[in-house]
């Protein structure tokens, strides 16, 4: 396979370029080539493709291109088989190529060998290899789609590479002497790029050779008022030394027939040298040996994590022995890691690096940093002449008044360091801390910057908020060239494993990302936090993390996420160099959390808005907040921890009269603003031991942020809301009515985010709240009940309380009415969920009709209507429930829950009558729904529905991916539906790529953890598939069939395959009688959450155990019809087999 990306996107499979499809497809390619070899999450993904407004559907195009990709890129993989190519990686793809071609890779490859040639002084051996490179090139790189975001830092890489390897070329040419091509070639280079100052140098150099100096001159003035047009700056030094010589005619300037690169400023290095151990006046002292590594570099303070990208780049930018000097300012907060950067950088880099660092405290002479690093070289480099001014320096003599101060010795001193540095070269040279510098060393750095010393990188680190001292120094090295690298905290991946390298163990991600969150990601404060507690206890996350019910919750938090001493200490430091007021206000506003509004700081602290404004911005200038991009007005603190310190200096008392200030100033700030109703709720529940007028007040506002929660569909934030609102109302003494409000709040959120077995709890404490008032208790059971297509309670249990309540509620209830519909209809669901199907039927019909007449409650009828489908899902009632989603859709009033979790049911018949396609189009639309909605139960009930339509279709691993995927989202402790579900797909799966034998001890232990009978049927089959026969049989004489429920067509199925491996006749015959009602449907299990073949399959297979070809052909033959109709490879080609064993 060879991949092209130089020119429009290509593929070739036998040198015959692939259709990579349509073009969001072929952008998905692009995309994952661009991010070379590696993972992309799946959010990522959609989020770039659709430009940041993805579809509903977005989720499910993205898995079609995914599969049309994989089935053009490995022609010949089974579809059984792993993709080798585009592989599923959590969090996402990646698309491996290390075994193709790829043109881009082979560019790379070929230019850096060339720039090695002529490096070496070999032009006629680099130029083929330049020319064989560019000709790679068919067009802009990722043409076809550069006009997306994503690509253009990729395509700018490359095109760069490009231009670079045209002025290598040129620069070949000119070294073989071959001056009129190069001229030809630099002329339009330097026409369409003119900021280029090499170009233009090699250029002028052409000309020059040509015999035209006048010419040179004026592309060197032409390339002058370029760069003062479009960026205010001159040339750099190397254009400027060619200019001079140009003008002087220098004869280094004429071709001798060897390699040459323009001269570029040398510094001047006129006074005699001595030796470096030998200084002016007599013997030095002998300096301690340094390592060539890393000299005077410090100690690695901790693992080297989450720098790579970084590490990269400093290393890209060390200058070539040949190359003009460098300069790169590494900046960040303090503990970000600068300093263990470049530590790390002088390990790696392979040359003599020297470290200097500028002290905090200590009076340290002028030009300190530079004598640590300058005796650092001399004693690595006892080979170098060290001129008379760098000896004094190093030697530590007085200086005369003046000596340093003095502009012609200062000069001559800084040319003498800068010509040293170039005959040590190569090197690096470290300025650790330079916003602590004295003004001679950032002179001194200016100067080098400027001459640029071939061979020669400097690199100093500061403080990105303690660096007012340094803005002439970065103003001077800008013109020079000067690069600048910023250093930011380190994200979830990089926090995690710098956990594990501390700790040992791996914290998980949740825990990596609550303490990235609260850090930073500042690797200092991770290293104290970390060391302090360990990665898996409590207050890792910090105070409140976990959303304390009341202030009361939140100081044990703090007491178990209290800052260490050190790290209050460091934080307290930078804190109190403000002036006292501001120090004071943010304390203030320290309380008010992560972000704050300056207006309402200003109103709780008791100042006007332009002093608050005042004594903020001492802050913002010290770096301990931050505006935030949002809101004009509103502000952050840099990280959590800085807000954690100031917050601790307040008492209990004093911080929740802080907190009932703050909530009083929101309350009426925020009225009539739902998005702000969690912040107002958040100060009343932390000022709720106050009183109960104030518990009071924080249980309404609790409510009323919960409420807001569930209309932005957040039913997580929801239920966190409804439960901090229980316990504020316990504080305040509510009564009954109060309690259950706040309790149905809770379970409504709970089964809306997914938390089923949880909202099942709360409806117990409801229930005890509820009394033997019948109209209470009939509002707890339809809570209970839930809205969605599938039970709300787990498998095989007895709701046996919710029953007889409500037994008792209808002796209190009028005969007719709205409550007494909806009771009849819950005890429906009720005796389904235990079996008694009949009974459940015939009282599902009884709440229809007596919803059908209450005709002023146009919500009643849809709500009925769904109890009802709950209560026939057996597989004798599919024409009820089918009928039951096609009223409930075409009802106006039904909600948007209940009209999703209808398409779900008319998804599931559709598939089970043998009409997938439209099947999978009508759960695309569903997807849309679910999207708008954001309930994780339906979400997850869709998305294995599409799971198990794509493995009917023998798209195993997409099918992986997109199970795996919504499991990991909702959790399989959700219900134990959630875990049978997902197993059914996996043992779909594994049926198809032969591997059920693997599955027997999981199916035992989900068999055992769920109680789902038909799962006893798979792990017979699974130990049948495994060579062990007898286990196998036990477990087949174990099994019962479930009721005829919703699990009893699967309970069937499983055990007439176990049955017909394992030579269990008496079985075969008797599931026979039980399938042949289904014969013509497809195999669809639960509610569509495995689709194994059809009915006629399996009738077809066990007819040939029994020895009855007849039947088995004619049901085979019908098995084929429908699975080649509804394109079903591996269920297709299972049939053939086994018509083709009928005589």
């Amino acid at each position: 396979m060879r991949i092209q990306v130089l020119g429009p996107v290509e593929v070739l499979l036998g040198g015959a370029p692939l259709d990579l499809g349509p073009p969001k497809q072929r952008a998905l390619l692009a995309l994952l080539l661009a991010a070379g070899d590696t993972v992309i999450p799946v959010e990522t993904i959609i989020e770039r493709l659709w430009d940041g407004q993805p579809p509903a559907s977005a989720t499910a195009s993205l898995q079609v291109y995914v599969s049309n990709l994989r089935r053009l890129l490995e022609p010949e993989r089974d579809p059984r088989a792993r993709a080798t190519v585009l592989v599923t990686q959590a969090p996402g793809y990646v698309l491996r190529t290390g075994a193709a071609e790829v043109d881009a890779r082979q560019f790379v490859a070929a230019i850096g060998a060339a720039r090695g040639s002529l490096e070496a002084g070999r032009p006629a051996e680099a130029l083929p290899a330049l020319d064989a490179a560019l000709a790679l090139w068919r067009g802009d790189a990722y043409a076809d789609v550069r006009d997306a975001s994503w690509i253009r830092p990729e395509a700018g890489r490359l095109e760069e590479l490009r231009q670079s390897a045209v002025e290598d070329r040129a620069r070949a040419l000119v070294e073989l002497g071959r001056h009129d091509e190069a001229a030809a070639d630099l002329e339009a280079l330097t026409a369409r790029h003119p900021l280029r100052e090499r170009a233009w140098g090699l250029f002028a150099l052409a000309i020059y050779r040509c015999g035209r100096p006048a010419e040179a001159l004026a592309a060197l003035r032409a390339a002058r008022a370029h760069l003062a047009e479009e960026l205010g700056v001159d040339p750099g030094p190397e254009l400027a030394a060619l200019e001079l010589a140009i003008l002087r005619h220098d004869p280094a300037l004429a071709w001798t027939g060897g390699a040459h690169e323009p001269p570029a400023a040398q510094p001047a290095a006129a006074q005699p040298a001595v030796s470096p151990t030998t200084g002016l006046d007599g013997p030095r002292p002998v300096l301690p040996d340094v390592s060539p590594a890393g000299a005077g570099a410090p100690e690695p303070s901790g693992p080297f994590v989450g720098r790579d990208e970084a590490l990269a780049a400093l290393l890209a930018a060390i200058p070539t022995p040949a190359r003009r000097g460098r300069v790169v300012l590494v900046d960040g907060e303090p503990g970000v890691g600068k300093t263990r950067l470049v530590a790390e950088l002088g390990r790696r880099c392979g040359r003599l690096t020297a470290w200097g660092a500028c002290p905090e405290h200590e009076v340290a002479p002028a030009l300190w940093p530079w004598e640590q690093s300058l005796r650092a070289v001399a004693a690595a480099r006892p080979d170098v002449p060290v001129p008379p001014g760098v000896a004094a320096l190093i030697d530590q003599r007085a200086q005369e008044p003046g000596g340093y101060d003095a502009a012609g010795a200062r000069l001559r001193l800084y040319e003498g360091v800068a010509g040293y540095l170039a005959a040590a070269a190569p090197l690096v040279i470290v300025l650790d801390d330079l916003h602590w510098a004295d003004v001679s060393s950032l002179r001194l750095l200016a100067h080098v910057g400027g001459a640029a010393p071939r061979g020669v990188m400097v690199i100093g680190t500061f403080r990105t908020h303690e660096a007012g001292a340094l803005a002439d120094t970065r103003a001077a090295l800008a013109r020079s060239g000067c690069e600048r690298l910023r250093l930011d905290g380190l994200d979830d991946a990089a926090v995690r494993e710098l956990m594990r390298a501390t700790t040992g163990t791996d914290p998980g991600p949740e825990t990596a990302s609550a303490l990235r969150s609260r850090t930073a990601g500042n690797p200092f404060f991770i290293g104290e936090l970390v060391r302090l507690r360990g990665p898996g206890r409590r207050g890792l996350a910090g105070p409140g993390a976990a959303g304390p019910a009341t202030d009361r919750g939140a100081e044990q938090d703090r007491a178990q996420g209290a800052l260490p001493d050190h790290v209050r200490d460091v934080l307290s430091r930078r804190v109190a160099r403000l002036p006292e007021p501001a120090a004071a206000l943010l304390a203030t506003a320290a309380v008010a959390g992560g972000e704050f509004d300056a207006d309402v700081v200003a109103q709780v602290a008791g100042h006007t808005f332009e002093t608050s404004l005042d004594l903020l911005d001492a802050a913002l200038a010290a770096g301990l907040i931050t505006e935030a991009g949002d809101r004009l007005g509103r502000f952050r603190f840099s990280h959590s921890l800085v807000r954690e310190a100031l917050d601790a200096g307040h008492s209990r008392l004093r911080r929740a009269h802080l907190h009932r200030r703050y909530g009083e100033v929101t309350a009426e700030r925020y009225a009539g603003r739902p998005e702000r109703a969690g912040e107002v709720a958040r100060h009343w529940l932390a000022a709720a031991e106050l009183g109960a007028e104030t518990a009071r007040a924080a249980t309404e506002h609790a409510a009323r942020a919960a409420r807001a929660a569930a209309d932005r569909l957040a039913p997580e934030d929801a239920a966190g809301y409804w439960q901090e609102a229980l316990a504020a109302a316990e504080l305040a003494g509510a009564d009954r009515g109060t309690r259950l409000e706040l309790l149905l709040g809770l379970v409504s959120a709970r089964y809306a985010a997914g938390q089923l077995n949880d909202g099942l709890d709360v409806v117990d404490r409801a229930l005890d709240e509820a009394g033997d008032d019948p109209h209470l208790i009939v509002r707890v059971a339809e809570a209970a009940m839930g809205g969605s297509p599938w039970f709300p309670f787990p498998y095989g249990t007895d709701r046996g309380r919710l029953h007889r309540a409500l037994e008792r509620a209808l002796g209190g209830l009028p005969a007719a009415g709205r409550d007494r519909a909806l009771a009849v209809g819950c005890l429906a669901v009720l005796e389904s969920h235990v079996g008694r199907m009949a009974e459940a039927e015939r009282a599902g019909a009884l709440a229809v009709a007596a919803a059908r007449d209450v005709a002023d409650d146009p919500a009643l009828l849809p709500r009925v209507l769904h109890l009802r489908s709950l209560t026939v899902t057996g597989v004798d009632y599919a024409e009820h429930r089918h009928a039951c989603a096609r009223e409930l859709a075409s009802l106006p009033s039904t909600p948007p829950e209940l009209l999703v979790g209808a398409h779900l049911t008319l998804v599931d018949n559709l598939v089970r009558f043998g009409h997938v396609a439209r099947a999978r189009v009508a759960l695309d639309e569903a997807d849309t729904m679910i999207t708008r909605l954001g309930s994780p139960t339906l979400a997850y009930q869709a998305a294995i529905m599409r799971a198990a339509l794509l493995a009917f279709s023998g798209e195993l691993e997409e099918s992986a991916d997109v199970a795996t995927a919504a499991v990991g989202r909702l959790g399989l402790a959700a219900q134990n539906g959630v875990e049978s579900s997902f197993v059914a797909n996996v043992i779909d799966r594994a049926l198809q790529a032969g591997t059920l034998a693997r599955l027997a001890d999981t199916l035992a232990r989900s068999l055992a953890s769920t109680g789902i009978e038909a799962l006893r049927g798979s792990l017979a089959l699974a130990l049948a598939a495994a060579g062990r026969p007898e286990a196998g049989r036990a477990a087949l004489a174990e099994m019962r069939l479930p009721p005829r429920d919703y699990t009893w067509l699967s309970a069937v199925v499983m055990r007439l395959n176990a049955a017909v491996a394992l030579g269990v006749l008496d079985t075969v015959e008797e599931d026979i009688a039980h399938l042949r009602p289904h014969s013509g449907e497809l195999a669809s299990l639960g509610t569509c959450t495995a689709v194994v073949g059809a009915v006629d399959s399996h009738l077809g297979e066990a007819y040939l155990a029994l020895g009855d070809h007849m039947a088995a052909r004619e049901h085979l033959t019908a098995a084929l019809a429908l699975l080649e109709a509804n394109d079903s490879p591996y269920w297709t080609a299972r049939a053939h087999q086994a018509l083709a064993k009928c005589p």
